[in-house]
């Protein structure tokens, strides 16, 4: 993991052993996927969320190609929609298909399903994306809740309504992540 220890030997072997524990304890070997989190006691909830694909675009040369495979598989088949990831799978307890409502009702939503746009940064790091559904559909998005801007946050489900800020700095970050990371966008 660290190609030199720079005198930083006990903090190498405490990350070596961070990631195999990872690995370990993290995946899910039925569900093809990492647990969301574990439990004091040990168990793991499996809980199908995109925290997981953050962990395997940042550590990706850690995990097995195979490993990878089946967490991209998942998440594009509960989580992907054409505007961003659900923070949480439909079906899954506590699922909540819009972010609606007085303040208590919104924040039980923002991560229960929300589609955050941001996540694509990681899950295109993962994937290589269909250009034209990408820029038609972000494109497309851009004048809509504001002109040239891109919001916050999304219902999880059709017709996939704009909600939170219009102006969002970490998903406009993300788009232009994603647009410099594939090329479509160069550098001057």
């Amino acid at each position: 993991f660290f190609a030199a220890d720079c005198g930083f030997a006990p903090l190498r072997r405490l990350a070596e052993k961070a990631l195999l524990s990872l690995r370990k304890k993290f995946y899910l070997k039925k569900e093809n996927y990492l647990a969301d989190f574990i439990f004091p006691d040990g168990r793991r909830n499996g809980l199908l969320r995109p925290n997981q694909i953050i962990a395997a675009a940042l550590l990706r040369d850690f995990f097995k190609k195979s490993e990878i495979r089946n967490i991209v598989k998942a998440v594009k088949s509960k989580l992907f929609t054409p505007v961003g990831l659900r923070t949480l799978a439909p079906g899954s307890p506590g699922y909540k298909k819009v972010y609606w409502g007085n303040l208590k009702r919104r924040d039980s939503a923002y991560h229960q399903g929300t589609v955050w746009p941001w996540l694509f940064m990681f899950f295109y790091q993962l994937v290589e994306p269909d250009r034209k559904f990408f820029v038609d559909v972000w494109a497309k998005h851009l004048n809509e809740a504001g002109m040239g801007c891109f919001s916050e946050i999304f219902d999880a489900e059709k017709p996939y309504f704009a909600r939170g800020c219009v102006h969002q700095a970490w998903t406009v970050a993300a788009l232009l992540y994603v647009s410099f990371f594939h090329g479509w966008i160069r550098k001057r």
